[in-house]
């Protein structure tokens, strides 16, 4: 799991905060969209995202249900509030409402479900 320093703050949104990347890739797919985890030589173990403007893959991290751009310095990943991205753009994705990290989320809402008459007899198939 990744963790912060300290909390963001929004009154201050340019306050660099440091980030600890995940050791390993938990995250399902759909919250992940288009964003990859690496551990090369050349992309340290974490979650990239393809950036054209740099025409490379650029570290971020999930952290308080959003995702955020890190830069390193030294040996660290830092981030500042006004780097969080907007669920579903650049390429990342969030959780579906089903799920219970969704902000959303309430247990007691039923699932979603479709009444799809059934195919036999009726030339669906056919």
């Amino acid at each position: 799991m990744a963790s912060q320093n300290q909390l963001f703050d929004p009154a201050n949104p340019t306050t660099l905060i440091q980030v600890h990347r995940r050791y390993t890739d938990n995250l399902p797919p759909h919250v992940k969209d288009h964003v990859h985890w690496r551990d090369t030589e050349q992309y340290p173990r974490g979650y990239y995202v393809f950036t054209p403007q740099h025409n490379d893959h650029q570290p971020i991290e999930f952290l308080d249900h959003h995702w955020y751009r890190l830069f390193a310095y030294k040996e660290y990943y830092l981030t500042y509030y006004k780097d969080q991205i907007e669920h579903h753009t650049e390429g990342t994705g969030y959780w579906h409402p089903q799920d219970h990290q969704h902000l959303s989320y309430d247990p007691a809402t039923p699932p979603l479900t479709l009444d799809i008459p059934e195919a036999s007899g009726s030339g669906l198939l056919s």
